[in-house]
């Protein structure tokens, strides 16, 4: 019975996971970088400038990864409390869940949730 509801919490926040916007904080974090070297090479623009530029883009890096960081944290407080708020009807479901053999469910349970979730969503788009 554990186990079941482990993967049920599990599907929960996967599914959290596929609508948060993961895509756009990352390319949001790593275009900075190109940005950053552009700015260095470019001879055109004084070194107060760049200065300038290199200090709003170390900002925007800096807020992304707080973004990216916020989003991965806000789903693992929901798998923690869907399991505490499950644990409160199963008392045994929390020592499980926070045990390996437990984060080894989740994780597979996960993985296979998404890779059934992408390919069935994959099968719809052909048809």
């Amino acid at each position: 019975m554990n186990t079941v509801m482990l993967v049920i919490v599990t599907i929960g926040t996967m599914e959290c996971a596929v609508h948060m916007p993961f895509k756009t904080m990352s390319d949001r974090l790593l275009g900075v970088l190109p940005r950053a070297i552009r700015a260095i090479r470019n001879n055109a623009v004084s070194d107060h400038w760049k200065e300038k530029a290199l200090l709003k883009l170390a900002k925007l890096s800096l807020v992304s990864s707080i973004c990216a960081a916020g989003a991965i944290f806000g789903l693992a407080a929901v798998f923690v409390g869907g399991v505490y708020l499950l644990s409160l009807l199963f008392p045994s479901l929390w020592d499980f869940a926070m045990s390996l053999e437990g984060m080894a469910i989740a994780s597979g349970a996960a993985m296979l949730y998404l890779g059934a979730r992408l390919y069935a969503g994959s099968r719809l788009q052909r048809h």
